[in-house]
């Protein structure tokens, strides 16, 4: 696990699973029946796409992972709005699909951070005591000396 906030995420997840599993038995018996399957397939990928992507090493195969399960979310939600009956069952999945889809952004923010590096390469003037005088040069008549 990466942190507590993926956790949150993963059981969000979850809990989509089991509303729209929920789903799935209210209208097995209807003509919706292969949309809500549909659904149900697309809700049990989102915690699993995240905890696959948060085992993986560095932070470009979490963010993909990440953002596959903000793209399964808004299949799921395009594939509510086709439904047009208005049952509680389907106000809590959505309810839940936008709770889940500030968490997942909210951790792809936070890993947009980038962080600063410091440069490679120091500069001989950097490198340089502040505490102790200047050394003057000396030049002779026909020595030409090189400053760096």
């Amino acid at each position: 696990m990466r942190s507590f906030k993926n956790l949150k995420i993963i059981e969000q997840g979850m809990q989509i699973v089991s509303a729209t599993h929920q789903l799935n038995t209210q209208f097995s018996q209807t003509n919706l029946s292969g949309l809500i399957q549909e659904i149900n397939l697309l809700a049990i990928g989102i915690p699993s796409i995240v905890a696959e992507s948060s085992k993986q090493e560095g932070n470009a195969p979490y963010q993909q992972g990440l953002q596959k399960a903000l793209d399964s979310i808004q299949h799921i939600e395009s594939k509510l709005s086709a439904i047009t009956e208005s049952k509680p069952a389907l106000k809590a999945v959505e309810s839940l699909l936008k709770k889940e889809e500030r968490l997942l952004e909210e951790a792809l923010d936070a890993l947009d951070v980038k962080e600063v590096k410091r440069p490679a390469v120091r500069s001989r003037l950097s490198l340089s005591d502040k505490s102790r005088p200047a050394i003057s040069l000396r030049l002779t008549q026909g020595m030409q000396q090189e400053l760096f």
